[in-house]
């Protein structure tokens, strides 16, 4: 099996568990069209496909955390009160 064929495997195996809602964001972040894609992919798939539990994460050590998609507020670091 070469290397691109054990990859497709790989994500298709990986895609199975996801919703169908999602398929698009996993495919654009698999094929390298967007990093932005690539942060939410990672951001569902932290909390189990759910929307809300990423706009309310609170792990705030995540180098992703500033970037996560659907949060509401631009300025929602802890810590940082103006």
């Amino acid at each position: 099996m070469t290397k691109d064929e054990k990859i497709k495997q790989a994500r298709g195996k990986d895609l199975a568990p996801v919703s169908p809602l999602y398929h698009g964001i996993y495919l654009r972040a698999y094929a390298g069209q967007s990093r932005a894609a690539a942060v939410q992919a990672f951001c569902l798939r932290c909390t189990g496909d759910k929307r809300d539990e990423v706009r309310r994460c609170s792990s705030y050590a995540c180098p992703l955390w500033p970037y996560r998609p659907y949060h509401v507020e631009k300025n929602d670091n802890p810590g940082n009160e103006e």
